[in-house]
C-alpha cells in the first residue's frame, strides 16, 4: 500500500490532477482571517482568481507538507508563547482536516465519492473516530467494496 496519495481530482474541473506538481491548494480569508474554503485545483488552468491565497501542492505533500499544514493550527512549542498561546487560523476545522487527509492518507481522495452512499455509513456507523479513515478502509470504501 502506498505511503502518500500520488494523485487527487480537481475541485474546480473533476479531473485527475496526475502530479503534485500539477497542484495547488487554494483558499479564502475571512474579516477574522479566517482561512477557509479550501480546494485543490489543477495549477494555474482551474484557479479562477477568486481565491487570493494559494500553495503549490507539492509544499503540502510528505512528511514536511504534513508539517507545513499542522502551522495553521499550531505554532508548535518551539515558536509557543504562554502569554499569547496559538489560535488555529481555519475557520473550519472539520474542512480543514479533510483537506490533511486528503492530502496523506491513502485512498482517501478516491474515497470521497463513496462517503455519502447508504452501504458505506451503515458499515462506518459502529466505528471509533479514526477507523473509517485508516488507509486499508479507505481502499475498501475507494473500490466500493461497502456501496449498497
Amino acid at each position: 500500500m502506498p505511503t502518500n496519495p500520488t494523485n487527487w481530482y480537481c475541485d474546480v474541473c473533476g479531473d485527475q490532477i496526475a502530479t503534485a506538481e500539477d497542484g495547488y491548494v487554494i483558499w479564502k480569508v475571512d474579516e477574522q482571517h479566517l482561512d477557509h474554503g479550501f480546494l485543490v485545483v489543477h495549477n494555474g488552468k482551474c484557479d479562477n482568481g477568486q481565491y487570493p491565497s494559494s500553495i503549490a501542492l507539492p509544499e503540502l505533500v510528505g512528511p514536511d507538507g504534513l508539517s507545513h499544514l499542522m502551522a495553521f493550527l499550531s505554532h508548535g512549542p518551539l515558536r509557543a508563547n504562554p502569554d499569547h498561546p496559538t489560535k488555529p487560523r481555519v475557520a473550519n476545522i472539520d474542512q480543514f482536516v479533510d483537506l490533511v487527509r486528503r492530502l496523506h492518507v491513502p485512498h482517501y481522495e478516491e474515497a470521497r465519492g463513496h462517503f455519502g452512499n447508504g452501504g458505506v455509513r451503515d458499515a462506518m456507523s459502529d466505528a471509533n473516530e479514526y477507523y473509517p479513515y485508516i488507509g486499508k478502509v479507505m481502499q475498501k470504501i475507494a473500490v466500493g467494496e461497502y456501496d449498497d
